[in-house]
């Protein structure tokens, strides 16, 4: 091999080093300073959209919440006016018997009638009371309404109706659980 021959094999192969060299180094720069800003950048762009999102979601929440905040104060007025007067727990007896004579004057037979305690809160207690009894459907249906009419500080917490629908005349069985709203007592308030 002549001399001019080696001299390039020779600067072919330091170029080859300098060219790796600088590879590496192009690939060290790209791994270490581009690629984490490229990424630092598309969190950031896909953080501030989730930002935008939840501003959105956060001003209809607060004009939801002062929708309900006006209507919360509307039926604490309602409340202060004094629509419902609740009475005390002590003549739950005078409920129960004017529940009863409600019953019967709809044609229903009072099985049992029976309070359990009471749930206390500071606005109000709530005595739960049990009513079973057996009548035909449409008078129990009224008996409901009435309820409802005659007695708001009463509500229906859950109902129960058992029958024999093939058996036409046969009186239908319900268990209705009643929640009785009364004025909290001196320990509540």
């Amino acid at each position: 091999m002549t001399i001019q021959k080696r001299q390039f094999f020779g600067n072919w192969g330091v170029n080859s080093v300098g060219c790796g060299v600088c590879l590496i180094f192009t690939i060290g720069a790209y791994v270490v300073l581009i690629h984490p800003f490229w990424q630092h950048n598309s969190v950031h762009a896909q953080q501030k959209q989730q930002l935008s999102s939840y501003s959105v979601k956060l001003r209809e929440r607060t004009n939801h919440l002062g929708h309900l905040q006006h209507r919360l104060d509307g039926v604490r007025r309602h409340l202060k006016a004094g629509a419902l007067q609740l009475k005390p727990a002590s003549v739950i007896n005078q409920h129960l018997a004017a529940l009863t004579d409600l019953a019967n004057e709809y044609h229903l037979n009072v099985g049992t009638i029976q309070p359990e305690s009471a749930i206390h809160n500071q606005q109000y207690a709530a005595v739960r009371i049990r009513l079973t009894a057996s009548g035909d459907f449409p008078n129990c249906t009224r008996f409901l309404h009435a309820l409802h009419v005659q007695f708001p500080d009463t509500s229906v917490s859950s109902f129960d109706l058992a029958g024999e629908p093939r058996a036409s005349g046969t009186p239908v069985r319900f268990e209705i659980d009643l929640e009785w709203y009364t004025t909290p007592t001196a320990s509540t308030q």
